[in-house]
């Protein structure tokens, strides 16, 4: 029986997912999540960095992502660059459940998305975006 934080993660995960087909990348995706982890008021860091396989044949850099409490990755962006394909990490996810793509950053502030901006970047598909509430109990496994 999932836990209710993985409940809240997998409920969260599908929500986001509306934001599939936005024609943006790492960087304004992650200020999109972010906008939206606000409004929720969701403890979150938007992070800056690279993404190496780990055979380091392959890596992007700069990367954007967000990190949640309990070492989980959002990363609706890593199947830009790695292929799409369902080896790829995509989501809400535990980096450790994906050795092969190792990610290096650090915390960077979040640019602060107006409603308006978010709309737009997303060509509307922030409106289909439905996130469950905050969870009541602190993020943690």
């Amino acid at each position: 029986m999932p836990s209710p934080y993985q409940e809240w993660l997998e409920e969260a995960e599908l929500g986001l997912l509306a934001l599939d087909d936005c024609r943006i990348e790492c960087d304004n995706m992650t200020w999109v999540i972010s906008y939206l982890f606000n409004r929720i008021k969701l403890p979150h860091k938007c992070m800056s960095g690279h993404l190496m396989l780990s055979n380091r044949k392959k890596y992007v850099t700069p990367h954007y992502w967000i990190q949640l409490p309990a070492g989980y990755v959002v990363d609706l962006r890593l199947r830009m660059w790695f292929g799409d394909d369902e080896a790829i990490p995509h989501g809400i996810f535990q980096p450790s459940m994906h050795p092969r793509f190792i990610y290096s950053g650090k915390e960077v502030e979040p640019y602060k998305l107006a409603a308006s901006l978010a709309s737009i970047l997303t060509d509307g598909l922030i409106s289909n975006v439905r996130l469950p509430s905050k969870p009541s109990r602190p993020l943690c496994k």
